[in-house]
């Protein structure tokens, strides 16, 4: 980007702080030269119907409008430049329009230069204010709100202290965009005010409050992510589950408290993450959960258990393997292969008399990972399984275990190999 347009955005933002006076005005020796990003925005906008790209007269609506003002503003004439930016400030403040804030956003995206890019970020921070866009998000429609929201990320920081105003706004419409855009946004100063979004009596607006302390993950949210866990929203009870993961080994000990809630999908949504946590402080708690009476949670017990990788819960995995829950059974299979232990070997050919097949195909897949000469055995009866798909995975898993052993009796070398 050469000088001039450098010269010409000092010129755009000092005129920022003037009275409704064209910022061309201050500065009569302003080159003329300039814009090469904005004379390259295109001249047609798509049919809302077709999708069909369609000519748009410059003075039929506002979106066409600002396209042709934005390319006058790269024009070698002082008195276009002037009139456009007239024009741009005449148009926003009389005949405001989502597609007004579109138009600047898709000339800001459309440029390869990082400059010009800055500069359009500038314009759309001095012609819509975070405060004016955050009243726009009561609009009914949900693709206006779309545009503000982008143009409100397009100002950034600046727009983080009335967003946090705006969760207290009495439509839900505002809010629940409001947790969006400050969770994109990542700024730390709004989380606490996230952590009361999230008691919100609009599901909605809670559901992107989780969200949001998901891209901004903070220990102090625990509690009161906890919360959301427990409240019936599934939505939401996804994100904060998600956020409580990203925090880790802080939300361990309070993660392990939920277990013991009377809500199935809490207690579900806890398993899975200190699975995906894998702390060893929850083993002891989730092989307790081995025996929960909903097969979801029983069964995500298991799988955190194997994910966990500690060969303590072994004997607690291998009892569950009898249980009556065929999802636990299955499970409990699969873990017990993560975990890797041949104390496991006997339990699971009984398993592969099961009468569900993806139990028994799990068992195969187990014996295939777990290895040695008794696993070989149990899977080559297997292979004679009166289903297909527990039959594919014998054999699958019996060229895993020869795989294996071929590797060690060559040596032991890097990939198999023998190592001179």
């Amino acid at each position: 980007m050469n000088k001039r347009m450098v010269y010409l955005t000092v010129v755009i933002i000092t005129a920022a702080g003037c009275a409704q006076v064209p910022p061309w005005k201050h500065h009569a020796g302003v080159e003329k030269k300039h814009g090469e990003g904005l004379a390259a925005l295109p001249v047609t906008l798509p049919d809302r119907a077709t999708g069909d790209a369609v000519e748009q007269p410059p003075d039929e609506e506002p979106g066409a409008r600002v396209t042709g003002l934005l390319r006058q503003l790269a024009s070698d004439s002082y008195k276009d430049r002037v009139n456009a930016y007239t024009g741009l400030e005449e148009l926003i403040e009389g005949n405001w329009d989502s597609l007004v804030v579109e138009r600047l956003l898709k000339a800001r995206e459309s440029t390869s230069d990082p400059e010009v890019k800055e500069q359009l970020g500038r314009l759309l921070a001095m012609f819509f204010t975070a405060e004016r866009l955050v009243l726009k998000l009561r609009n009914e429609d949900y693709r206006v709100r779309g545009s503000i929201e982008e143009a409100l990320m397009a100002i950034g920081t600046p727009a983080v202290g009335p967003l946090t105003a705006a969760l207290k706004d009495e439509s839900a419409h505002v809010r629940a965009s409001a947790a969006r855009v400050l969770g994109k946004l990542g700024d730390k100063r709004a989380v606490e005010h996230l952590m009361q979004a999230l008691k919100d009596h609009d599901g909605q607006v809670r559901r992107y409050a989780a969200e949001g302390l998901y891209m901004i993950p903070d220990k102090k949210a625990v509690d009161a992510l906890i919360e959301v866990l427990k409240d019936g929203n599934t939505a939401a009870a996804l994100f904060a589950a998600r956020a409580l993961e990203k925090i880790g080994e802080a939300a361990v000990d309070s993660l392990t408290e939920v277990l013991k809630h009377e809500e199935p999908t809490a207690r579900l949504f806890v398993a899975q993450t200190l699975g995906s946590i894998g702390d060893r402080r929850a083993v002891e708690p989730l092989i307790k959960a081995l025996k929960d009476e909903d097969a979801g949670v029983s069964g995500a017990a298991a799988c955190a258990l194997g994910g966990i990788g500690d060969r303590s819960a072994v004997e607690a995995l291998t009892e569950a393997l009898r249980g009556k829950s065929e999802y636990t059974r299955g499970c409990a299979a699969e873990a017990l292969g993560d975990l890797g232990d041949k104390r496991s070997i006997e339990a699971l050919g009984s398993v592969l008399e099961d009468e569900v097949w993806y139990v028994r195909m799990n068992a195969a897949r187990a014996l295939g990972k777990i290895g040695g000469e008794s696993a070989v055995g149990l899977l080559t009866k297997a292979l004679k399984d009166k289903n297909s798909s527990v039959r594919a995975w014998a054999a699958e898993a019996l060229k895993e275990i020869a795989k294996r052993d071929s590797g060690r009796t060559t040596g032991g070398g890097r990939n198999g190999t023998t190592g001179k």
